[in-house]
């Protein structure tokens, strides 16, 4: 880091393509940042300050200061006099401080505060919030109409943050957040889908939108949903179908009438919620919920017996909808269905996002069976189908797909492309003429093959023992062995001796030639 320090006049400064500290001092300067996420300080005078690629932190100090963003997400801080800030592409943090300024988002999701003075602010594109978490006295603030009651005007700008006093909030026509922060406000979404939110609150609170209040003296006025905040919190909706969040907390969430969600949009760990019990891994207690939005992790969400819209969100996530006809929408992530508490067979199809239980399947990429004969069909860009017991029918697709029967006399085919079929235990396949899996298009030209390395050749020894493979070799009496047969042409088993006694304990049907059985065809 180097530190760039001007004179007490008018200075040209420039830096380096690494983290550089810049103090332009007294007199009217201009500064230029490189590369790098830079800290630039204008001090005394009107500054011109134009930043780099990096996440850089912009002080004007005293003067009527030019600051201007390029990339990154920025750090501006105005300070005295009337400011130019023109923030860049990225989620800026906008603070124009005394004066009459002018402060632009442009790009990004952006929090700007205007400060003292009658500013303008405009968000630009992104989600912008205004912030007048600053203010003691009271505020009116409306979006519809672009003002403030210290005189702000407003474009642009998405969500308002109140300050301690009694604040009035108004919306637009758009989906805006509305956080009246501390003292009794009045807050009215105006038109749109409109979320009143106390994320910043660390006790609970209770908020009513059947009633249109708030345990914080606060009023609403067409208000669809609701956050809450680190407390355990009280959410109650209305007719309607709102979205609710608590936030932290062991919640007690009740929607009251409509199609009503509980959403988990914002949180970064798993959350395991489940409409069946009403319940979630948070703590959380949910009454007359329909549906359930996952976050950012590797959520589990399990529906009830009534039609369910279950939205995994980021992260690998496990959906299962149970009972009606559910839409299951795994988002971002390598997003599995589950139908192990399914009443009988499944017919799932990932190319067609279908089910035989009437669901609509979006964004999924693989399939846990039912305990009964299930038919799994892959989709187009690789899956992975898992019968769990059961006769089962796995139907690769075009892309490289992951097959696994489990317990059963199942049929897979890997369809085009590179396919493993899976074998994670000698129960997964029997000896038996009917207890035996069969694989119907292995294609070694396709660089398919077959996994057992999760088979322990030796269970009483510590860590994961491979199985020998014999090629077309016979049992030997050593434990842990694997030989193929072939019986004619295009048809051949595989055999697995675990115990070394020189009888098969796993057998596999496979129609291709033994020639094509080689240990290049095995992970072991």
């Amino acid at each position: 880091m180097t530190d760039i320090i001007g004179t007490p006049g008018d200075d040209m400064l420039s830096g380096s393509p690494g983290n550089d500290v810049y103090r332009g001092r007294e007199g009217n300067d201009v500064i230029t940042g490189g590369g790098g996420s830079d800290s630039f300080y204008g001090d005394d005078g009107n500054d011109i300050i134009t930043g780099g690629s990096g996440n850089d932190r912009f002080d004007g100090g005293s003067g009527d200061d030019a600051l201007y963003g390029v990339g990154g997400s920025d750090i501006f801080e105005g300070g005295d006099g009337d400011d130019l800030i023109v923030a860049g592409d990225g989620n800026d943090r906008i603070d124009g401080g005394d004066g009459i300024d002018d402060l632009r988002g442009n790009g990004g999701d952006d929090l700007i505060t205007g400060g003292a003075g009658a500013d303008l602010i405009n968000g630009g594109a992104g989600y912008d919030i205004a912030s007048y978490a600053n203010d003691t006295a009271g505020i009116t603030v409306d979006l519809m109409a672009g003002t403030a009651s210290d005189g702000d005007q407003l474009a642009g700008i998405e969500g308002l943050t109140g300050g301690s006093g009694d604040d009035h909030l108004i919306g637009d026509a758009g989906g805006n957040i509305l956080d009246g922060g501390a003292g009794a406000d009045l807050i009215d979404g105006g038109l749109g889908y409109d979320t009143v939110s106390f994320a910043g609150h660390t006790t609970a609170v209770t908020i009513d939108l059947s009633l249109g209040t708030t345990s914080e003296g606060d009023s609403l006025i067409s208000i669809e949903a609701a956050t809450g905040g680190a407390g355990s919190d009280h959410l109650i909706g209305d007719a309607g179908s709102n979205v609710l969040d608590g936030g932290a907390g062991a919640d007690l969430i009740d929607g009251g009438g409509g199609n009503d969600y509980v959403s988990f949009a914002y949180r970064l760990s798993p959350v395991s919620a489940s409409l069946s019990t009403g319940t979630s891994s948070d703590g959380d207690s949910f009454i007359s919920i329909e549906n359930l939005i996952g976050g950012w992790a590797n959520d589990q969400l399990t529906g009830d017996d009534t039609a369910n819209h279950l939205s995994g969100g980021a992260g690998d996530d496990l959906l299962a909808g149970l009972g009606g006809a559910d839409v299951l929408d795994g988002g971002d992530g390598f997003d599995t269905v589950i139908y192990q508490s399914a009443p009988a067979g499944m017919v799932v199809n990932l190319a067609a996002g279908t089910d035989s239980d009437g669901d609509q399947l979006i964004s999924i990429e693989a399939v846990t069976g039912s305990r009964f004969d299930d038919v799994l069909t892959a989709g187009n860009d690789g899956s992975t189908l898992n019968g769990s017991n059961g006769d089962d029918v796995l139907n690769g697709g075009t892309g490289n797909d992951v097959l696994r029967g489990g317990a059963g006399a199942d049929t897979m085919a890997g369809g085009a492309g590179a396919d493993r079929f899976v074998y994670a235990s000698i129960s997964d396949s029997g000896t038996a003429g009917g207890t035996r899996d069969r694989i119907t298009d292995f294609s070694r030209s396709d660089g398919d093959l077959i996994d057992v390395s999760a088979i322990d050749a030796d269970p009483g020894t510590a860590g994961d023992q491979p199985l020998t493979f014999l090629g077309t070799g016979v049992f030997t009496g050593s434990a842990g062995e694997m030989r193929v047969v072939g019986l004619s042409s295009g048809v051949s088993i595989i055999a697995i001796d675990l115990n070394g006694d020189a009888n098969s304990d796993l057998v596999i049907d496979i129609d291709t030639d033994v020639t094509d059985l080689t240990a290049a065809a095995f992970l072991l």
